[in-house]
């Protein structure tokens, strides 16, 4: 919750057994999108992306900001830069611009 006041946007997946975790494709999508995702307000911290598993969602994926989320049975890596473009560092972050 820390990252997302700070104007992060939050990358989620579930792997909550074996045969509900994500694939070798969608884990380098997932990559691709930490490569991709467009530069912080701030050059101090230019990647504002945090990838992590969480196992107790209804959904295989989703994607969080400061005040949003999207929730996703499948990962979309043009989907997921067009939400980080529109809600990183967005006007209403509380601390917008830290890193």
């Amino acid at each position: 919750i820390h990252n997302l006041e700070h104007g992060y946007v939050v990358a989620l997946y579930r792997c909550s057994g074996p045969d509900d975790c994500a694939s070798e494709a969608e884990l380098a999508q997932l990559q691709a999108f930490f490569d991709q995702a467009p530069t912080s307000v701030n050059p101090a911290c230019p990647t504002k992306v945090v990838v992590a598993r969480l196992d107790s969602m209804d959904t295989r994926f989703a994607l969080l900001a400061w005040g949003r989320a999207l929730l996703l049975d499948e990962f979309d890596l043009d989907t997921a830069l067009t939400f980080a473009q529109q809600w990183m560092d967005h006007e209403f972050v509380p601390e917008r611009g830290a890193c």
